[in-house]
């Protein structure tokens, strides 16, 4: 198996189509303390539109499911880590991230630094910044030789 795909091997995702969720008055319900830190739990009070903060509720509840069904961990304690990135304070070497876009909520789990992204193949790319910031040049390259670089872009950026 090769690099990527022993790597790739490991990382557990969760996600989930948001018109999948309709029904979120469970979310209401729910005592958000049991599963978001205390920061999170600030953040929350600070979203106007109803929209928004169902969807990055609902986000952090995949996490919690993504959780206890691959590491057993029932509302483990979370920190902000370098850059602002939340982690799990008693598991360093257990990894994280969600991606949270109106279609669809995504959660990764890794035993490696992960990310994950969401995006929809219609949306205006910033793709000479993107490939600058966060691409070689052998990569930007490829991508920019392309009969279509928004589409490798996305295809790279969301393998």
């Amino acid at each position: 198996m090769s690099g990527i795909n022993a790597l790739l091997a490991q990382v557990k995702l969760l996600y989930i189509l948001r018109h999948e969720a309709d029904d979120l008055s469970a979310l209401r319900e729910l005592d958000l303390a049991t599963f978001l830190s205390p920061y999170e739990l600030l953040r929350l009070e600070r979203f106007s539109r109803a929209d928004l903060r169902e969807q990055w509720l609902l986000a952090r509840a995949l996490r919690e499911v993504a959780f206890r069904k691959y590491w057993q961990l029932n509302n483990p304690a979370l920190d902000l880590g370098v850059n602002g990135k939340p982690q799990l304070t008693d598991y360093p070497s257990m990894h994280f991230n969600l991606a949270h876009h109106p279609q669809i909520i995504a959660v990764a789990l890794a035993d490696v630094p992960i990310g994950v992204d969401v995006e929809m193949q219609q949306r205006r790319i910033k793709r000479e910044r993107l490939l600058a910031k966060h691409f070689s040049a052998a990569e930007a390259l490829h991508i920019n030789a392309s009969t279509e670089p928004d589409k490798q872009l996305l295809a790279h950026w969301c393998v």
